[in-house]
């Protein structure tokens, strides 16, 4: 049997479950193993472990998909977001080209911060600035409307970051409660495997039917 430790999680999964399956369903096998502290009751006990194991894997691959998914909407909506802004920024430097206060106002000729945080507060002091400045946008082609859409975008980037991040966290965690049972049963396998070689150590068919390798006999 290779070391636990070598082993994928997968691995362990499989080959607990054909050592613990073929404990279970082979009447010689539990006569043998209840000798050594392993009557079936103790067996279902490792099924149990198992299948807690398999419960909290599926969890982790469920909440990692969900997180991957959060993640690239969150990219979609930020580069969205990112494109109608510096758009609105262009046609508001060429309506007010003319205008020095509303450029200071707007910040129109400050640096763009592209960190998320410094965007996302440029971005709204714009937005609720050009609020009062509509008409001027507006001959310049960009309407009311759409000024109030892109700035529900970058609100919507906000609440995609906020569960993209809580996703993570959700999927960190479950990766934790998961490697937690994985020790668990582990240690229940190392323990079993030890009284099952003491159990069928004269019978190498029954060792292999477990899965387990049965080292050579001089």
């Amino acid at each position: 049997m290779v070391k636990l430790r070598s082993q994928s999680i997968a691995q362990k999964m499989e080959n607990a479950r054909l050592l613990i399956e073929g404990a279970i369903h082979q009447p010689l096998i539990n006569q043998e193993l209840a000798k050594y502290g392993y009557p079936l009751k103790e067996i279902q006990k490792g099924k149990a472990l198992l299948e807690k194991v398999v419960l909290l894997q599926s969890q982790k691959s469920t909440k990692y998909g969900a997180q991957f998914n959060a993640s690239e909407q969150f990219k979609q909506d930020q580069t969205a977001a990112w494109d109608k802004y510096i758009y609105h920024i262009k046609i508001a430097r060429l309506a007010f080209r003319n205008d020095v206060g509303k450029q200071r106002q707007l910040q129109l000729n400050v640096v763009r911060k592209r960190n998320l945080a410094g965007w996302l507060e440029q971005a709204r002091f714009f937005y609720q600035e050009i609020q009062g400045m509509a008409a001027e946008m507006e001959q310049m082609g960009a309407t009311a409307s759409e000024l109030t859409q892109a700035q529900a975008m970058i609100e919507a980037v906000a609440d995609a970051k906020r569960s993209y991040k809580g996703l993570e966290g959700e999927a960190q965690l479950s990766t934790q409660e998961r490697n937690i049972a994985m020790k668990a049963l582990d240690e229940w396998i190392r323990k079993f495997t030890r009284a099952a070689r003491l159990a069928l150590d004269d019978n190498d068919q029954l060792l292999e039917g477990l899965g387990l390798t049965v080292p050579t006999r001089s």
